[in-house]
């Protein structure tokens, strides 16, 4: 037990008076009490050494925990994104207009779930005259309704009957004039049999030989198919989209039986023999452009020697949208993405710019060029960024002034301006485009950029979309800016990306193709279509234009540069035979009279007396 202070001061006091056995017995307990001093001391040394340790263990555990609370919440932040992202694609609007875009809810929840409530912003139309109050929509321009039916034949048909007039108005009436009504008719399509007969020759004085005469006339000997109706089945799989399924059934219900797989070994076929080469010359033309805009989509092929679900691409290639020429529209089918295609496509000799987005391979193809080849970018893609950006943002509740202090909107605003300024030079001569994008345009870039560079892409007061539209904004100025120096440099890549849509819409439509072939048939297919509406030519016909061209030459003959020339869309060989096949229709179909019918006296009744041929 350890000794007190006032038992050590009363010790010392009686020290003097204590004899030797006392005095010994005393030191110890004084020896024992500071033994057991000194061991509680060290009791409390090593406890201290266990608290710091304890501590310095508690606060590296709560650092730790911090870091990584700092990291799942950033993470959380971003599922969060992702998800708000993904519900708005999936149930949300897909417009890029700012304007929709501030007007709409946080998060686009699904329309058709159980819980989903109904929104008080809709409005319940309750009678027809609730449209009358959208004002600028279904008003016609002056001379439109001529311009839309301009491409149309025309039938005239005099509707009159004179008996019915006799009895109302006696013989007193005359035709004063006649009223137009017009109607835009439709003939459905209506498949038949044709049977050409060609005489079978018999000839010779005394052993008589029979000879047949040949037939020119079928494209694929042995087969039922004709240019017009593989041009039929062309057009409503390229250009409408239908599946082979849906063409089959159609066609069923009209009496004619004609299967998927049929139609698939015609259209492989004729790719072959007649659409590859016009093709390869197309491509081959397009590479002499030196300004040019590329996209690329997925695909999906079933048997291509590879694992299921693996991603095919299709390439695309076009002319740019400030060409003056014939403009060309190239797909091409690849299994990868890789930069390989562009090497192979371009080759050696290409020397020139390419308007893409940012993808990696066309900077790689144009770092490997030396500055032959220069990769455009596109601000449709960059004002994309900042769109997704501003879906994250609660808009819909805020003012248009609380709006504009968000970087994402501000961002967007000084895009759009630069868009006001560039579409005023669209239609402009290369050199007035050039100035105007030097005096009007570059003034706006510089604006974007400048606050581009006031922005803090590390901030973490900004979502991980507005901090990656900083990022792509700042890290592709040199490819953005490059538009201001070249007139024939479009400000976006919206061309291409509006010729890929085909493609895409094949694609929803169909799914997949079954084989590489049947995908390389495709791209090449879709694009003759899209070249053909870029040139202003009907891809039904042309498609028919085509088989009958390759059909009808020696097969034998090897095809020339010339004989290509002519098979192309802008071609006045295909322009003469686009008006021959209008022409057809419009003799098949009749046209009417061209002058009214006469009113006479017969017998005391008015008849009509029909004009003369």
């Amino acid at each position: 037990m350890v000794m007190t202070s006032s038992e050590l001061n009363e010790l010392n006091r009686k020290l003097p008076e204590l004899k030797k056995p006392e005095l010994n017995c005393a030191l110890r307990n004084v020896i024992a009490s500071h033994l057991e001093v000194l061991a509680i001391l060290d009791g409390h040394e090593e406890a201290e050494k266990n608290m710091t340790r304890d501590y310095q263990t508690m606060k590296e555990l709560s650092e730790t925990l911090k870091r990584e609370n700092e990291r799942l919440s950033g993470l959380l932040q971003k599922c969060t994104e992702q998800l708000q992202m993904r519900n708005n694609d999936l149930f949300g609007r897909g417009t890029e207009k700012l304007s929709e875009i501030a007007q709409e809810e946080e998060i686009a929840e699904d329309p058709l779930a159980e819980e989903a409530e109904e929104s008080p912003k809709a409005p319940v139309i309750t009678s027809r005259s609730a449209f009358s109050d959208h004002k600028g929509h279904g008003i016609r321009k002056k001379g439109q309704r001529e311009k839309d039916l301009s491409g149309l034949p025309v039938r005239n048909i005099y509707q009159i009957n004179p008996d019915q007039l006799n009895e109302q108005y006696g013989t007193s009436w005359y035709i004063f004039s006649w009223k137009k009504y017009r109607t835009v008719e439709c003939v459905p399509s209506r498949h038949y049999v044709q049977c050409v007969y060609v005489p079978v020759i018999s000839h010779g004085t005394c052993c008589r030989e029979i000879e047949y005469t040949p037939y020119e006339g079928k494209p694929l000997p042995g087969s039922i198919v004709s240019s017009s109706l593989l041009a039929d089945i062309l057009y409503s799989r390229f250009c409408l989209y239908v599946p082979y399924y849906r063409m089959e059934k159609d066609m069923a219900a009209e009496g004619f039986r004609l299967t998927r797989g049929t139609m698939s070994v015609w259209i492989m076929t004729f790719t072959d023999q007649c659409f590859l080469p016009v093709w390869q010359y197309m491509a081959d033309l397009l590479k002499q452009q030196d300004h040019q805009q590329a996209d690329e989509t997925f695909g999906r092929v079933i048997n291509d020697g590879r694992s299921a679900g693996s991603t095919s691409y299709y390439w695309l290639h076009t002319s740019s949208e400030f060409y003056t020429g014939n403009k060309i529209i190239c797909f091409c089918f690849e299994l990868t993405r890789s930069t390989d295609h562009l090497r192979e496509f371009y080759g050696d000799d290409f020397k020139g710019k390419i308007t893409s987005d940012a993808y990696a391979a066309y900077s790689l193809y144009a770092s490997e060029r030396n500055g032959s080849v220069i990769n455009t970018l596109c601000w449709m893609h960059c004002r994309r960024e900042f769109i997704r950006a501003a879906r994250l943002l609660n808009s819909s509740k805020l003012r248009e002034e609380e709006l504009e202090t968000f970087p994402e909107f501000k961002a967007i605003e000084l895009i759009r301006r630069i868009y006001v300024e560039e579409n005023k030079l669209k239609d402009l001569s290369d050199g007035e485009r050039l100035k105007g994008r030097q005096k009007l345009v570059k003034p706006e870039v510089d604006a974007f950029f400048g606050y581009m560079h006031s922005l803090d892409s590390e901030d973490p007061a900004f979502s991980e979309h507005l901090s990656s539209a900083i990022r792509y904004a700042l890290n592709h100025e040199e490819g953005l800016r490059e538009f201001l120096d070249d007139p024939q440099v479009p400000l976006d890549n919206g061309f291409s990306e509006r010729s890929v849509r085909s493609i895409c819409q094949l694609r929803m439509n169909s799914l997949f193709s079954y084989s590489i072939t049947g995908a390389e048939d495709n791209a090449i297919i879709e694009s003759l279509a899209e070249t053909a509406k870029a040139n202003h030519a009907n891809p039904r016909i042309y498609f028919q234009y085509l088989i009958d061209r390759m059909m009808d030459r020696n097969r034998s003959a090897r095809i020339t540069e010339s004989f290509l020339k002519e098979l192309m869309p802008w071609s006045d060989s295909y322009h003469e035979y686009e008006a021959g096949k209008k022409r057809e229709i419009v003799d098949y179909m009749g046209t009417g009279p061209d002058k009214p019918p006469k009113v006479r006296v017969v017998d005391g009744k008015k008849k009509l007396i029909q004009p003369s041929a």
